[in-house]
């Protein structure tokens, strides 16, 4: 009886070690709740402001014909796909056999363990990719030099230089066991998910390709994440497109508390603040 009790605490003090490095549920901030387009307009505000990130590529080559090149890139920059920023070179480090940013690592890990804990075993299948591995990828997979042909592939993978495999920022997840495809199916999704994506959330990341965005490039993708921090995520400002770490957010929400201005948007979530500014609303 003393042995089994022993064991049974033990057990209870391991996993309570384990779950006291992980972001409480109880007591934690709530999330907003964002849309699909809202949640790619907070993964292309995370990708102007997350740290070690080089600008965008101009289209470069995916095949050997120029010609063919030129048709894959009006095509995908129709379905929605933009160029996006690259990795720094010596900002990334490994994490379970994949490059990922610093930051992602300590993200990632936590919301591994609570998927364990939750009972859904998650695992990797890809993060950062280069220019050269994206390439390489797309043309392995490209099955032809038809329209068809051309638009079946971009519904899956995104041509170099558009991927956001590029950043560092994303990962790809799967149930451990298993490959990514089903992963839409799963429970690990199901929990991963559930009201508005709040166990990615938590941990900073958000659906990279959500069901119900539009125009956003390929299919929605259930296995991408992106990490945009909690900073972003928890909007302790008025603005989508103003964080905390903003360097000039405290003088932009006291505009807002003042109601000198609204905003730039109709809905009132954004304020843009790299844009230009008209004279009407220099005088406003």
């Amino acid at each position: 009886m003393y042995g089994r009790k022993s064991l049974l605490a033990g057990l209870l003090v391991l996993v309570m070690g384990t779950a006291a490095s992980l972001p409480a549920v109880a007591g934690e901030p709530a999330f907003p709740q964002y849309s699909g387009d809202e949640f790619q307009d907070l993964t292309r505000l995370a990708f102007d402001t997350l740290p070690s990130l080089d600008s965008p590529v101009v289209p470069g080559p995916i095949t050997e014909s120029s010609s063919l090149d030129d048709r894959i890139w009006n095509r995908a920059f129709a379905r929605g796909y933009q160029m996006t920023p690259l990795a720094k070179a010596g900002s990334l480090e490994w994490v379970d056999g994949y490059l990922m940013q610093s930051s992602v690592t300590a993200a990632w890990t936590d919301l591994q363990a609570a998927s364990g804990l939750a009972g859904y075993p998650i695992e990797i299948s890809s993060a950062y990719r280069s220019l050269v591995e994206q390439r390489s990828l797309f043309n392995s997979k490209l099955s032809g030099t038809t329209d068809a042909a051309i638009d079946a592939q971009l519904a899956l993978t995104a041509p170099p230089g558009a991927s956001r495999h590029h950043t560092g920022y994303a990962i790809d997840i799967k149930e451990s066991g298993n490959n990514h495809g089903p992963f839409g199916s799963s429970g690990a999704f199901a929990w991963v998910s559930a009201n508005n994506y709040e166990n990615a959330k938590r941990f900073g990341f958000v659906p990279s390709y959500p069901p119900d965005a539009s125009s956003q490039g390929p299919n929605p993708e259930p296995w991408e994440y992106i990490y945009v921090g909690l900073d972003l995520l928890l909007r302790d400002s008025p603005f989508y497109d103003v964080p905390s770490t903003h360097l000039f957010a405290a003088e932009i929400e006291w505009l807002a508390a003042e109601g000198i201005t609204k905003g730039c948007s109709a809905d009132g979530n954004y304020f843009c603040p790299k844009a230009i500014v008209d004279r009407g609303s220099f005088a406003a």
